[in-house]
């Protein structure tokens, strides 16, 4: 499996010209960021929402859904952020969090109607 070959922090994944295009992106990775981040800032659904987080996720941060929720309350939205509990998949809180994100996904779906 690829995620046992990573190592367990960033500093150890990414050389200091790594980090450089991170903390100042440009050219196509400023516009893949730029692009990602107009469903937060631009998108106004016309239905009933919902984002899903896990705290402590080992692969990615948590705190571009807080900014998401900032940014849909500011054109009143409503998009309540689900915690999907304390669960592990295969040692990974993140992959752990796709798997109970998704069923819970499924199950709130299948109540809509």
């Amino acid at each position: 499996m690829v995620l046992r070959g990573l190592p367990d922090s960033l500093d150890d994944l990414l050389t200091p010209a790594g980090f450089a295009m991170l903390r100042n992106p440009t050219g196509s990775l400023a516009q893949g960021l730029r692009v990602d981040a107009e469903v937060c800032r631009a998108w106004t659904p016309q239905v009933p929402i919902r984002l899903y987080k896990v705290r402590a996720d080992e692969q990615a941060t948590t705190t571009n859904t807080d900014h998401c929720v900032s940014d849909m309350r500011s054109r009143w939205v409503r998009a309540p952020v689900i915690d999907v509990g304390e669960t592990v998949h295969e040692g990974s809180r993140h992959l752990g969090s796709n798997v109970a994100g998704t069923a819970q996904v499924v199950r709130w779906f299948s109540g809509l109607g």
